[in-house]
């Protein structure tokens, strides 16, 4: 039963990971979670400690390379900005993509603070029946 969900597992990985893939193009920009807008350089077959594997090429600021392994493919996404205007590269290791995540974090609490006013005053006010 065990292998069983572990296959279903793998299967929705490799599923998931297609779908992904399909919708990136060499030369696009995306989003890492933790390392802020790079381009996506395709794929590449790399080996690492005797193992081969497939993983995503990335370019960041100062043409520093960050090669991600297919099965981290859920932390990456295709940037969605501004039609015709190109994003600025992030920097491996600097401190801007940190304090830009922090600030939108700060910016969703206050969001969320506010609509929880909008409901409660609208759970208090009274209503015309018709």
């Amino acid at each position: 039963l065990q292998r069983a969900a572990a296959a279903q597992g793998a299967a929705k990985e490799v599923r998931r990971f297609l779908g992904s893939a399909q919708q990136l193009q060499e030369n696009d920009y995306i989003v890492h979670v933790e390392h802020g807008i790079a381009i996506y350089r395709g794929l590449k077959q790399l080996t690492v400690e005797g193992k081969v594997g497939d993983f995503l090429a990335l370019e960041y600021a100062d043409d520093a390379k960050l090669f991600v392994p297919v099965e981290n493919i859920g932390r990456i996404q295709k940037y969605a900005g501004v039609e015709g205007k190109q994003p600025q590269l992030s920097k491996l290791g600097g401190k801007a993509w940190v304090a830009a995540k922090r600030k939108v974090k700060e910016h969703v609490a206050e969001l969320a603070g506010q609509l929880l006013m909008v409901l409660a005053e609208r759970e208090l006010a009274e209503g015309v029946a018709f």
